[in-house]
């Protein structure tokens, strides 16, 4: 009796699962496709001496990852990976939350980490010295509201089309400041953008007030809080 009981227990388990697969609308999660050229979207720095050279947010990201122990995208993924990067540039305490589709399966993982050094970005030996310290790191984290209403909602925002914040006419960038940045990879495409204070330019601009929402939606679906 009580194996019986078991297997109907999955049996709903499993029904669950799958109707809320079907419940996710496509994605770039879906555009796998063998044979295409594999292609690379980072932006690059358009004024001053490093004109011509990969922006400065992602050069010093690319030793974030390193030093987190995470490994790069720049390759691809083989079904779809996003991360986004949260925090002041100047915060000690800072996040990154990694979604993950893999086999049809959603997941996610939060990483707070400890940030207080000071670095040159140029220099090569900055992957030597710029260890971060994990403060937490919640792995197979589930949105509060359901893998299928979060996917929604990340679509109703377009975060995963957005342009490079620095490429729209107008849209004001620094240093110092507080950057949104994104990472997105699938087995064809590898995409870098940011967004810089988004906070002061929602007024002007959509693709900011979509960012600050969905950094917004992030804390509330994974339960952690960000340095504004």
């Amino acid at each position: 009796m009580k194996n019986h009981v078991l297997i109907s227990a999955c049996s709903l388990l499993l029904i669950a699962a799958c109707q809320q697969s079907r419940q996710i609308p496509a994605g770039p999660w879906d555009d796998t496709i063998k044979g295409v050229t594999f292609t690379k979207e980072i932006p690059r720095s358009k004024i001053g001496r490093d004109s011509g050279k990969y922006d400065l947010f992602y050069r010093s990201n690319h030793f974030y990852v390193s030093s987190l122990g995470l490994d790069s995208l720049e390759g691809g993924y083989n079904s779809f990976q996003l991360r986004v990067w949260l925090g002041p540039d100047l915060a000690i305490i800072k996040n990154v939350v990694i979604i993950s589709n893999v086999k049809q399966q959603w997941q996610a993982r939060v990483i707070t980490y400890k940030d207080s050094n000071s670095y040159d970005y140029n220099d090569p030996k900055y992957v030597t010295i710029s260890k971060k310290e994990i403060i937490t790191d919640k792995r197979n984290v589930t949105p509060s509201s359901g893998w299928a209403a979060f996917i929604k909602e990340m679509l109703v925002l377009q975060v995963l089309n957005l342009p490079n914040g620095n490429d729209i006419a107008g849209y004001g960038c620094g240093i110092d400041g507080t950057a949104s940045i994104f990472e997105t990879a699938t087995a064809n495409n590898y995409r870098y953008y940011y967004y810089y204070d988004p906070g002061d330019h929602a007024a002007r601009f959509w693709q900011a007030k979509n960012v600050l929402e969905f950094a917004g939606l992030l804390e509330k679906e994974f339960g952690f809080s960000y340095t504004k």
